[in-house]
């Protein structure tokens, strides 16, 4: 399968990085990667949609950010899971939780090990904001707490949620990809609270 690659250049990177991926995954680009001048951004071409990517570029002009361009690529079809693992780095936030692909060791004593494999989804934990969110849920009692991630990706959010004590948890996602991975990484996790629905805010009333 073909992707379109989008390589976003923005000053300053914080927050533009994160208001832009955001934007960008709700017109259905399917994975990150953040770089020192701003981010990439992949989509398939058969979802790409040049006049939704001019929106989202076009809505921040009233204020926008200090520098911002960026330019539009195809590239052929790749082993996505294959360069994923390639470049894939273990994250330990606050030192009390890894999170880890399946292929690389166990670390005696860390309090909160998870395992996933993020294939086309979002959540490694290398991103800002997971990690803000992350610590946060670490610093936070989750016992018998109900608890929804919403927009979950990888499901690392409700995965850690779900083993701190956290019930019943919900998570949904309307990209197919993300609510298989959720499911395949609860199940790796050995998480059953988890409920793992396919679908919009809709679902979480």
């Amino acid at each position: 399968m073909d992707y379109v690659e989008l390589f976003c250049q923005v000053e300053p990177v914080t927050p533009w990085n994160e208001i832009l991926i955001a934007e960008l995954a709700d017109i259905g680009f399917e994975s990150f990667s953040e770089e020192e001048d701003g981010f990439k951004a992949y989509i398939s071409a058969c979802r790409y949609r040049a006049k939704a990517v001019k929106q989202v570029f076009e809505q921040i002009r009233e204020n926008p950010p200090e520098k911002l361009s960026f330019e539009i690529s195809r590239i052929g079809g790749k082993n996505w899971n294959a360069v994923w693992e390639s470049n894939f780095e273990p994250v330990t936030i606050l030192g009390r939780c890894r999170i880890r692909a399946p292929f690389h060791e166990t670390v005696p004593g860390m309090e909160y090990d998870i395992v996933i494999e993020p294939k086309m989804s979002f959540g490694t934990g290398h991103h800002e904001t997971t990690t803000l969110v992350v610590e946060w849920l670490l610093e936070t009692d989750l016992k018998d707490k109900a608890t929804l991630d919403m927009g979950c990706g990888t499901g690392v959010l409700a995965i850690l949620a779900a083993k701190k004590g956290a019930k019943p948890v919900t998570a949904i996602d309307n990209y197919l990809f993300a609510w298989e991975n959720t499911l395949e990484n609860a199940e790796r996790n050995n998480v059953k609270d988890v409920k793992v629905l396919h679908g919009d805010a809709s679902f979480a009333w």
